[in-house]
């Protein structure tokens, strides 16, 4: 899916990479407008976000939205090859320029991940289990994982129960009860030591995001009335 806005930002895809540019780049962009696009794809899984280009005018932002972690805002100059992780396919970014001053623009990449553990699950009456264990290659960097579960029945809630997490203090799971939807204060963070361990869905759809540099976690998930 494809969502343009109301200005005209450039998005185009070279060799499988995704490419958001601001209008006119990189020459000077106008001001007072929005645009935007997302998301990027149905699919599960992270997203690379790197830097081709990037100097905006005081007060211009390009705000990038995902279902788990609160929005990241990028503005000022930002040198070229930065690199983020968006936390899903499922995002939306978002330049905006005021009425003051502009600058030469952006252009953005974005690359999408695969990783086996990113999964999309069917939620049934059964209970099912994903399990994660922890493994030595795994303790160098962060690793992310995306689960959609949905349930089989679209008039049916997804619930999810934690059955083990035996993780560092900085690894985490994000769960978005809201399924489809961007981040809002109905999602919950998940770290040790564990508090609340059964979560369920406002819909027929719930979304799982795992982030740690080591994983030993598990959780079933099932549907419910």
């Amino acid at each position: 899916m494809l969502r343009l806005g109301t200005a005209s930002c450039t998005v185009e895809v070279i060799d499988g990479v995704t490419f958001f540019s601001s209008p006119f780049y990189p020459g000077e962009y106008p001001t007072t407008f929005v645009c935007s696009f997302g998301p990027l794809s149905e699919d599960v899984g992270t997203v690379t976000l790197s830097a081709v280009g990037f100097d905006l005018g005081e007060g211009d932002t390009v705000v990038i939205e995902n279902p788990y972690t609160e929005p990241l805002v990028l503005s000022g100059s930002i040198a070229a090859n930065t690199e983020y992780t968006i936390f899903s396919n499922y995002f939306v970014a978002t330049f905006t320029s005021d009425s003051a001053l502009t600058s030469t623009g952006f252009s953005l990449s974005f690359s999408q991940n695969t990783r086996n553990c990113d999964e999309d699950l069917i939620a049934l009456l059964s209970s099912q289990s994903v399990r994660s264990l922890r493994s030595p290659v795994m303790k160098a960097a962060n690793k992310y994982c995306e689960y959609r579960i949905t349930a089989d029945d679209p008039t049916k809630r997804v619930e999810i129960a934690i059955t083990r997490f035996k993780v560092g203090t900085d690894a985490f799971l994000a769960i978005n009860p809201d399924g489809d939807a961007l981040y809002s204060n109905d999602v919950f963070k998940v770290q040790n030591p564990l508090t609340q361990t059964t979560f369920t869905s406002t819909g027929n759809v719930l979304r799982v995001l795992y982030c740690g540099a080591s994983s030993a976690y598990g959780f079933d998930y099932y549907k419910v009335d």
